[in-house]
């Protein structure tokens, strides 16, 4: 069987469940955007995105405690770094609640 695929998404997150305990699919996509936009490594983006979702608590027991992985795979279908970060730059919309929330 062959799939033709007609549009490709620039980026693709995969994060473990420990992400998903503290945020919406939302709110990571923003905050990857963002980012990107920025011109952070992926790398970067995604320690950050870890460090973000860990609770600040030595003694928490609750959400932010569990194991977190991220991996965040750019499609440039064959685009220059460059032209992808601006073209998701320049894609970024308002979030419906900040990022900080």
């Amino acid at each position: 069987m062959t799939v033709r695929v007609l549009s490709l998404p620039p980026h693709i997150v995969l994060i473990s469940s420990g992400i998903w305990d503290v945020r919406s699919s939302e709110w990571v996509t923003q905050y990857v955007r963002e980012r990107i936009g920025q011109g952070l490594e992926l790398t970067t983006i995604a320690e950050n995105l870890c460090d973000e979702c860990t609770a600040k608590e030595e003694n928490s027991t609750g959400l932010g405690c569990d194991n977190m992985t991220v991996v965040i795979v750019g499609i440039l279908n064959g685009q220059s770094r460059e032209e992808w970060e601006k073209k998701i730059r320049d894609n970024v919309g308002p979030l419906s609640q900040p990022l900080d929330a």
